[in-house]
């Protein structure tokens, strides 16, 4: 689509993209919609939804509120639709210095989406798919980064991967930010509390990444994960509901996970 003749604008297309996804806990639809205008530039847009269903006997929810300590009798099934804008940037200096030792790669997608749940009212959380139940109808900004070099070996990626997240809506954003927390001292009456889990956190997930390449298509990628955080204090941290946790302010690093993905193209 609005090919041209230069090496920037005579692979133009645009792409429609559509993956039913069944998980164990949801059905739902993705639809997405890449347009290059430029060799080193794709927008994209696009919206998925579906339905969820609780799995009891693991202590799974598919698509419910998580809007009290006690889940028990909470308002399950209904919609959740999400709706994106976002653009990727690509960059290959090989496209600039021609040459199989030159491909150092540099990949941004970022994207703003839209959340919400049919049975949700405002700033009320709600559980997507078996995830910790920390989601409101609003406005989220994801984005994924890698950086990195492609040598003519069989090792054919060596890089860097990150992954950032963190809510755009001001009203989710100011609900219990990380400095709302009062605290009481021994000269004054107890203040009331409010929330502060940390709905201003900026979550990040990152690490190194390698990738094997064999025969027929075949590839084994290995991810170390780190990931960042917010410790809580002792008498919140084990509180069933994310909103009854206070942040004491502190913040860590750690190892999440190894993650080893294999590929097949066919």
């Amino acid at each position: 689509m609005l090919a041209g003749g230069g090496p920037l604008t005579e692979d133009n297309n645009i792409a429609f993209i559509i993956r039913p996804i069944l998980s164990p806990a949801t059905l739902h639809l993705e639809t997405e919609v890449q347009f290059t205008p430029i060799a080193f530039f794709k927008l994209t847009g696009g919206l998925a939804g579906g339905l969820g269903w609780p799995l009891h006997f693991v202590n799974l929810e598919g698509l419910a509120l998580n809007d009290r300590d006690d889940i028990t009798n909470t308002k399950r099934s209904g919609w959740a639709g999400f709706y994106f804008v976002g653009g990727i940037v690509q960059f290959d200096l090989a496209a600039l210095v021609p040459g199989e030792w030159n491909h150092v790669v540099f990949s941004a997608n970022i994207k703003a989406r839209y959340m919400q749940y049919s049975r949700a009212g405002a700033l009320d959380a709600w559980y997507w798919g078996g995830d910790r139940g920390q989601n409101f109808n609003g406005w989220e900004y994801r984005g994924s980064y890698a950086i990195g070099y492609q040598p003519p070996w069989r090792v054919d990626f060596i890089g860097f991967v990150a992954e950032h997240w963190f809510w755009l809506s001001k009203d989710i954003r100011e609900l219990a930010p990380m400095s709302a927390a009062y605290k009481a001292d021994d000269s004054s009456s107890a203040l009331p509390e409010v929330e502060a889990w940390g709905s201003d956190f900026q979550s990040w997930r990152f690490g190194p990444v390698v990738n094997l390449s064999f025969e027929n298509g075949h590839s084994l990628a290995f991810l170390p994960q780190f990931r960042n955080g917010l410790y809580y204090t002792e008498e919140t941290v084990y509180a069933r509901w994310f909103r009854r946790y206070d942040a004491t302010g502190d913040k860590y690093v750690k190892l999440e996970r190894l993650a080893i993905l294999y590929g097949w193209n066919f």
